[in-house]
């Protein structure tokens, strides 16, 4: 199975002698050459996203909110699963950190503990967040520290609540996350996916049958066949 361990390079090679098309020596030698890097990088995001890289769980900061969405912060890219968000409510001069855990809460849940706040107190923030399906009210306590939090699609994270006595917004340098991240995707000849050899396996077929039907506008059965049997082999794992 370790023979799957292809460079970028050597994929895209491969993928295009299975399509009849020009050799190269970089992966950005051709228009369809840098096609099937996009491909197979298109295709390595769909992998990570349903898979746990073992040795990979790591703390990590959100980043930066701005002062129109103050509760507003988001996932780093690379992070493939969230594990934990706590939270530091200590003040600057303070000797000893006081960190909490931010509870994760359904987006119903969420939008209906804000929907009773007046915006009227003094003590009660609000903005629009817009999404792909509207625009949304948040509303929460400028005065309090963070207890909820929840999640939109695109991996943004909206928190109930700042302290404006310490900031214009929450402070992603208070935030210490622990989650599953996933290893960059490098466009470049001699990268090779951190992936296990089966997870490999499918990488390689999976692009390959997508770029057939991209390139050639016709299925390759066999390609197709071997990446549907090793999206069944490619079961999460937890650490």
């Amino acid at each position: 199975a370790q023979r799957m361990k292809y460079t970028l390079l050597k994929m895209v090679q491969l993928i295009l002698s299975s399509t009849d098309s020009d050799e190269v020596n970089s992966i950005s030698d051709t228009t369809e050459s840098q096609q099937i890097v996009d491909i197979i990088e298109s295709t390595y995001n769909d992998i990570a996203s349903t898979i746990d890289f073992p040795d990979e769980w790591d703390f990590f900061e959100l980043s930066a909110a701005d002062a129109e969405h103050p509760t507003l912060l988001a996932l780093p890219d690379n992070v493939g699963h969230l594990e934990y968000i706590h939270y530091d409510s200590s003040d600057p001069s303070d000797t000893v950190r006081n960190y909490a855990e931010v509870i994760p809460l359904g987006r119903r849940s969420f939008f209906e503990r804000m929907s009773a706040l007046d915006t009227a107190d003094t003590d009660v923030y609000s903005f629009n967040l817009e999404i792909e399906t509207g625009t949304f009210d948040v509303r929460g306590y400028n005065n309090k520290n963070p207890v909820y939090y929840t999640t939109t699609n695109d991996n943004r994270i909206i928190f109930d609540n700042f302290d404006i006595s310490k900031g214009q917004t929450i402070i992603a340098g208070n935030t210490r996350c622990y989650g599953n991240l996933i290893p960059t995707f490098l466009r470049e000849d001699d990268f090779v996916p951190q992936l296990e050899p089966r997870q490999f396996t499918l990488l390689f077929n999976e692009a390959k049958s997508q770029a057939w039907v991209e390139l050639r506008q016709v299925t390759n059965a066999k390609a197709e066949q071997k990446a549907k049997r090793g999206w069944m082999n490619a079961h999460r794992k937890t650490p």
